[in-house]
This record gives C-alpha cells, structure tokens and sequence, in this order.
C-alpha cells in the first residue's frame, strides 16, 4: 500500500512536471515563434496544459477529510489545503470530519412503516420482539408494560471519520456506513431485549446502552472512524399500543375501585347485623323487621282461598282461585 501511495505521488509529480514543461514551451513559442503557425501552436498547447492544471487542481477545506484515489482505488490521504489530482486519471473523495449523530437504520422522516417493501429512500424500522415477563421481576408486577410484545428499537450512534483512506476504502460512503453499523448494533439488541420485557429494558437501560456501544466499537475496529457513543433510544411503542396500555391500566384501577368498594359493603352489612358469613366464606343477607313482616303476611297469604281486595278496592286479585273443572 506504501509502495502503491509512493508510486501515486510520483506520478502526479512527473505529469506537473510535463505540463510546465507544455506551459513554457507554448508560451516561447508565442514569444520566439515567427510567422502565424508556431505563435498559434504555442497557444494552444500552453492554453490546454493551464487549462488541465487548473481542472487538477483543487483544496480540502479545514471542516473535510479526503481521500486521493486512482481508478476508483483509495490511495492517499490529502491534508487540507491544495492539492494536484490530474483530471481524469484521479479522483478525490470528500466527507465532513465533523461529528455525525445517527438514528439507526435511517432519521426519522425516512422511516417506513408500512407492511410492503419500502420504497426507495425509506428504510423499515427495527422491530424487536421482548420476551415474557420474569415472575421474579417482583418489583414490575403492575407496570402494563411489563409483557411480551413488539416494539420498535431506534439505535441512536455518534462518530466521525478519522482515516478518509480507510474509510473509502472499506465503508465506501456515509450511508453504507450507517446501515453497517444498524446490522451490527441488532446484535447486541437482539440478544438482550429477547429474553426481558420492554418496562425491564428500560429499568436495565443504561447497561444496556453499554453493551451496545462497547459491541460497535469493537465492530467497526478498522473501519476509519471513531465511535464516539452508542445507545438505545427510548422505545417507540406505537400510539395505539400505549391507548390499549392505557386502557387496561384504567380498567385495572376501576376493578379494583369496585372490588374495595363490594369490601367496603360487605364489612357495613356485617357490622350492623344486616348479613351474616357463612363457614365457606359467602354471606347471607339478613332482612330488616319491616322486610321481615311482608315477607312473613306474604306467606300467609299463600294459604287464602277466595278473593283478595288491596286498599281502595281498586285492586282485586283471586287467590288460589282452582282451574275450570277442578272442585271450588
């Protein structure tokens, strides 16, 4: 590789030295030459050999690192400043040096969720299925979050190129770069979340930020960048599977309100002798005197024979009145 950067420096050398040469020889012509023909001669070729330096030439700003390549194979790192790549024989590759913040597989806007191949541009999200619930995770017993479900998990990622020629020449662009380190960052989070539900994740996820930082660190060893931290972003639990979550938290609390408040009865009724508990537990109800006095007219009642008239008369009712055939 040395070899191959030494023998490109050389090059680039040798043809800077040819179209100086070009460059003066026109220009003496133009000066020296008689006639038309040699003056014009001079003119072209010192015209064409300035005019392919000036498209050799070019800079790398101080907010850039860059990479020299020859027939599309990195070859050189280019310090900033000017540079000499003869046009078409090489070719500089550019990329900001700044600190790159990533949402992993793609940002934001460019997710797509629907159920068919994503268009292009768009890139689906990263779906991880949680485990079930641990018994002995006591302590998340009541957080709604605390089964297993799917949701998605956003890898969140800051880095910058240290090596351009590396980097080229490995990774290739700033795009292949992030969707490398989105398949090696589901490894660890596939791996972990598998076996925990998402309230255990988030109860666990500092050392879980951890675990995914220290895995892409050692994955992208030799890409030519630097990572400077990895971690999960908070998970996006879609908007309908936080209103069911919701629901369920409220229908728990709402059965429970109803269940203290059957407690609540149950407790005054035996306290003033209104019900009786039973040896299995059940309570039998225990009517009030004026209860108690219908309930017993109302048997007797069941014995008459005859016509029964109830206050103004206005109401008649035949009691136990025998059926046509049957003897009075």
């Amino acid at each position: 590789m040395r070899l191959w950067r030494e023998k490109g420096k050389s090059m680039r050398i040798v043809i800077a030295i040819i179209l100086a040469a070009l460059t003066a020889i026109g220009i003496a012509s133009i000066i020296l030459g008689g006639g038309v023909f040699v003056p014009l001669v001079g003119a072209i070729v010192a015209g064409l050999a300035v005019t392919y330096t000036i498209f050799s030439l070019g800079t790398v700003g101080l907010g850039e690192v860059a990479a020299l390549t020859r027939l599309g194979k990195p070859i050189a790192n280019l310090p900033k400043g000017l540079y000499f790549a003869p046009w078409g024989l090489y070719r500089v590759q550019k990329e900001l040096k700044t600190l790159f913040q990533d949402e992993l597989p793609s940002d934001p806007e460019n997710i797509y969720r629907g159920d068919d191949v994503a268009p292009a541009g768009k890139f689906p999200p990263i779906r991880q299925k949680f485990g079930p619930p641990n018994p002995l995770d006591t302590d998340l017993v009541n957080d709604p979050y605390n089964v297993e479900m799917v949701a998605e998990v956003v890898p969140v990622v800051a880095w910058r190129i240290t090596d351009a020629l590396v980097f080229f020449d490995v990774v290739g662009t700033v795009a292949n770069c992030r969707k490398m380190m989105a398949d090696k960052a589901i490894k660890p989070i596939t791996e972990d979340l598998a076996g925990m539900t998402p309230a255990k994740a988030l109860k666990m996820l500092n050392s879980l930020n951890q675990r995914v930082k220290n895995e892409l660190v050692t994955e992208t060893t030799g890409w030519g960048i630097e990572l400077r931290d990895g971690y999960i972003k908070q998970f996006n639990f879609s908007h309908g599977l936080n209103t069911s979550v919701e629901g369920v938290s409220i229908a728990g609390q709402n059965a429970k309100a109803v269940g203290l408040t059957a407690d609540g009865e149950q407790q005054r009724l035996l306290k003033t002798g209104l019900a009786t508990k039973n040896s299995d537990g059940t309570i039998t109800l225990v009517p009030d005197a004026k209860t108690k006095a219908q309930t017993d007219a109302l048997k007797k009642l069941s014995k008459l024979k005859g016509t029964l008239v109830l206050g103004n008369a206005s109401t008649v009712l035949d009691v136990n009145k025998p059926n046509k055939g049957e003897d009075e």
